[in-house]
């Protein structure tokens, strides 16, 4: 009964779990069965692979952020980042939504 259960979670995992389990997934490593459950999720749900791409790159900023502010190399933002910055948030409040993504986003290889 336990596989059967098993098979079940894989298959039908929804969105807001699949969230949580991606959270988790920062912390902590996955049982093997959330990982398959996950990565079927994934396969299938354009949403959630855009989710865990954002995740990832929050992510790896804040190290990233954490990692300058460490050695002492923290400068701020730089001019033109802070006018990229305004720009996307006045045409957000224009068009009454988000930005719009960049053409070619950064995508963080899967470890």
């Amino acid at each position: 009964m336990s596989r059967l259960n098993g098979l079940l979670q894989i298959l039908t995992l929804r969105c807001e779990a699949a969230a949580a389990l991606m959270s988790r997934e920062l912390d902590e490593p996955l049982s093997r069965l959330e990982r398959t459950a996950l990565l079927c999720h994934l396969a299938a749900c354009r949403s959630c692979r855009r989710f865990r791409r954002q995740v990832r790159r929050i992510r790896q900023s804040l190290r990233l952020r954490d990692r300058a502010i460490a050695s002492g190399a923290d400068e701020g933002l730089s001019p033109e980042a802070r006018a990229r910055m305004a720009r996307a948030l006045r045409e957000a409040q224009a068009t009454g939504g988000p930005p719009a993504e960049p053409d070619a986003p950064y995508e963080e290889p899967l470890s």
